[in-house]
Order: C-alpha cells, then structure tokens, then sequence
C-alpha cells in the first residue's frame, strides 16, 4: 500500500512539474484532530504553487550558500554528521534516515533524509520509492506506539522547486 501511494506522489510530482507555470510541488499529508483534520484517517494533499513559497525559499537560499562556501550540500553534510554524532539518529535503513534534528520546532519532530543526494521523489529508484513507504509506514509507527494511540502528525514533503533552475548541487529531498 505504501509503495503504491509513494508511486502515486510520484506520478502526480511529474505531471504537476510538467507545467511551467508550477515553481514549487508541496506535498503533504495529515492525520489527526489536534492538527486540525476533520477526516480521522490520514490523508493528503498536493499543491502545485506558481510562486516558491517563503519556507522553501529561505532553505533552498540557505543551501545554495552553503554550497557556495563549502563545496557541498548543507544537507548532506548535516546528515553525515548527525550520523556521526548517532544520539540524534531514530532509525535509519539502506535508503533513509529518521532521525530529531536539534533544530527541530517539535518536540517530536522527526525528520525523514534520503541517504542519496536526491533533489525530487521523482529520482528514486524503484527500490528507494518501496523503502520510503517503508520508511513513512515505520515512523508513524513507532510514534504510534511510543504514545498508545494514533499520534497526530503534518508531515511535509520538502523537495527542490521546479522550473526555477538547478538545484542538482544544493538541495536535498526531505520529509518534516
């Protein structure tokens, strides 16, 4: 089920991106009353925005920075070395790391980072796409079980904008 829906992400991504008017895809799902889901299952929803929003604008500046500075993506380095530092790091596999960044605005904010410098979701192999809703599926999970009931959670796709340049050097797929 969950690679299914990955695919479908995947596959709606593509088309939303195909339009040039479209400079940022934001997809994202909820569940939960306390987040202010009206449905008690969780569900999703995908923007195609004809602008960068404010968040995604301020980040992507961020990375291109850095990259500038330092010869290599913010992101990449970050996960290296909260997988150095490892007190951080929930749960990781071959593909994706879960792990509470310090920066986080939530307690129990987990971030989800591809393992490979992917900038879309549309860049991942088909074995990459399985391990994302693995991934997913498994964090929900383990934030399921940790409290006893069904957490609440806003989680937030964070892909590079579309049809506004390159930003193959500098960003770097994530899950908040």
């Amino acid at each position: 089920h969950m690679e299914k829906l990955v695919n479908l992400w995947c596959e709606r991504f593509a088309a939303l991106r195909a339009d040039p008017r479209i400079k940022y895809v934001f997809i994202f799902e909820n569940r939960g009353e306390a987040v202010g889901v009206t449905m008690p299952h969780p569900h999703g929803q995908i923007y195609g925005y004809p602008f960068l929003p404010k968040k995604l604008e301020l980040e992507t500046a961020s990375a291109k920075e850095y990259h500038d500075q330092n010869g290599s993506c913010l992101f990449c380095d970050f996960l290296k070395n909260e997988k150095k530092e490892i007190k951080r790091v929930v749960f990781e596999n071959e593909h994706f790391t879960v792990l509470l960044p310090f920066f986080s605005a939530y307690p129990y904010g987990v971030y989800i980072f591809a393992n490979a410098h992917r900038q879309y979701p549309t860049d991942f192999t088909k074995e990459e796409r399985r391990a994302l809703g693995a991934t997913i599926r498994d964090a929900v999970g383990m934030l399921d079980h940790l409290f006893g009931y069904r957490f609440p959670y806003m989680m937030a796709m964070h892909a590079a904008p579309v049809n506004l340049g390159d930003y193959s050097r500098d960003f770097h797929f994530h899950i908040e």
